[in-house]
């Protein structure tokens, strides 16, 4: 979960098993609604807003609790709703949040 100051955006989770979903809740009409989804279902990962309009979603799990800690960095473009793997690996795989900050170039 994290926010770009004006929405919340949730990703992934679990329902019983990992979630790609991602959702965006408008605190000014409180409403949610649905944006592109994870590429991959992922459960525990942590989100940081970048300020040119990404969204980075680091780590978390295959299945809750009992899965396979992922290595995976995707970022989200807010503007064109899609998704891309990142080409930079995370270094922490026994995590169950996590959340980073790196210098990535923007667009």
């Amino acid at each position: 979960m994290t926010t770009d100051g004006k929405s919340i955006y949730v990703v992934g989770g679990t329902s019983g098993t990992a979630l790609a979903d991602m959702e965006v809740y408008d605190p000014q009409s409180k409403n949610w609604r649905s944006v592109s989804s994870l590429p991959t279902p992922t459960c525990l990962a942590g989100g940081v807003y970048l300020p040119w309009g990404k969204i980075v979603v680091v780590g978390g799990r295959d299945a809750c609790f009992a899965g396979n800690p992922r290595d995976t960095i995707y970022v989200y473009d807010i503007l064109n709703n899609s998704w891309s793997l990142s080409n930079v690996r995370q270094f922490c795989t026994f995590c169950w949040h996590c959340s980073t900050f790196a210098k990535l170039q923007s667009e």
